[in-house]
């Protein structure tokens, strides 16, 4: 079963909550967006070197926040910006 189906398992009907259930849905993908930074945060406080990544986090890209036109991964992923196109 996926993570939906198992948290409709223990969470479905009266067994559970609508807005636990609704959360609960997201938190995989916000849990899986962090892993990035949770290693690089790890690695700066065990005074390891900065890797720089040869391609993109599979993040990128994918919701407008980080669209590699956009001000975050101009931030954080220089080497990944592209310019706005222009029409």
């Amino acid at each position: 079963a996926g993570w939906r189906k198992t948290i409709e398992a223990h969470l479905g009907g009266v067994a559970g909550c609508t807005h636990l259930r609704e959360m609960l849905f997201n938190m995989a993908t916000a849990a899986y967006q962090t892993i990035p930074s949770a290693r690089q945060f790890k690695a700066q406080q065990l005074g390891l070197p900065e890797q720089v990544p040869t391609s993109p986090p599979p993040h990128v890209g994918k919701c407008m926040s980080w669209a590699f036109d956009g001000p975050v991964v101009a931030r954080y992923y220089p080497m990944f910006y592209r310019k706005p196109e222009t029409h």
